[in-house]
């Protein structure tokens, strides 16, 4: 059984690899949540790009159409 200040003493790396596992946690649960929304959504963020790149470079593709 660990004494009073040996637990004291470890008690800051156990404060700071539960911050560590939390940050961990919170930047794969971003990473996959980001991934996911792509997946669920791509035929409408492919739609968005194609609409926003004809209307900024409409004119320009015309051009290059024999």
């Amino acid at each position: 059984m660990p004494t009073l200040i040996e637990i004291q003493q470890a008690l800051p790396l156990y404060a700071q690899l539960l911050f560590y596992a939390v940050a961990g946690a919170l930047v794969v649960g971003t990473f996959f949540s980001i991934i996911g929304f792509m997946f669920r959504h791509s035929l409408a963020i492919i739609a968005i790009a194609t609409i926003w790149f004809i209307m900024k470079y409409g004119s320009e593709i015309t051009l290059l159409v024999p």
